[in-house]
């Protein structure tokens, strides 16, 4: 954590109890622990839970758009499952700071061709498919001045294309692109859901081994 992330230690238990009747579930009240959570934006767990608790949790954090996050490691095995509800925009998806490339070029046709200037401190693109730039200063084709962001489809190390561009004005000279961040929208499973839908692609091993494991972790 940083300086100006504010830390404070509640001492409460907030696991939810299991009921006792025969129906089985858990015990949410009004007076419960579990409701100070809703003063937060973020519940990160780091310990191991029961599957009923943890589910319990998750369901409460995505009812009151409360991010989930459940981490832990056993050895030489460990899992992470994050959740911020069915939909969350990531601002920001690598905390890197946004790209300028001076321009060399730009074609007449369907799609335009970007040429950048590799000539100034030998830059490349650091750019990949579907991001966002802009453009500024270009001398002719001012029809790419300040105008919303598009997507761009990289070529080559110093070129990428955008839309059409074949009656646009004639490219002179000049002009800088710079990369937008754009939000990114992205869709979250419950953490129900996630066990009962999972895949080798959800946790990049044996799917046997994983199940195997997940039944050690909620024992």
């Amino acid at each position: 954590m940083n300086a100006y992330v504010q830390v404070d230690v509640d001492k409460r238990n907030f696991i939810p109890e299991k009921n006792s009747n025969s129906t089985g579930g858990t015990r949410i009240s009004l007076n419960s622990p579990l409701y100070f959570l809703k003063d937060f934006n973020v519940l990160v767990i780091t310990e191991f839970i029961s599957k009923e608790a943890s589910e319990t949790l998750n369901n409460f954090c995505r009812e009151n758009k409360i991010g989930f996050i459940y981490s832990c490691v056993n050895g030489l095995a460990g899992f992470v499952f994050v959740d911020f509800g069915d939909l969350f925009l990531i601002h920001d998806d690598n905390g890197e700071e946004i790209k300028q490339f001076y321009v060399s070029n730009i074609t007449k046709e369907n799609p335009g061709i970007v040429f950048i200037d590799d000539s100034i401190d030998n830059q490349k693109l650091d750019l990949s498919h579907g991001d966002y730039v802009t453009f500024k200063e270009i001398t002719g084709m001012t029809e790419l001045n300040d105008t919303p962001p598009r997507p761009v489809r990289i070529l080559s190390p110093f070129t990428f294309s955008i839309e059409d561009t074949s009656k646009f004005s004639d490219y002179i000279c000049g002009g800088i692109t710079e990369q937008i961040k754009v939000p990114k929208p992205v869709f979250n499973r419950s953490l129900k859901e996630a066990f009962e839908n999972i895949t080798q692609d959800d946790v990049g091993m044996n799917v046997y081994y994983f199940n195997s494991f997940s039944k050690f972790i909620f024992k």
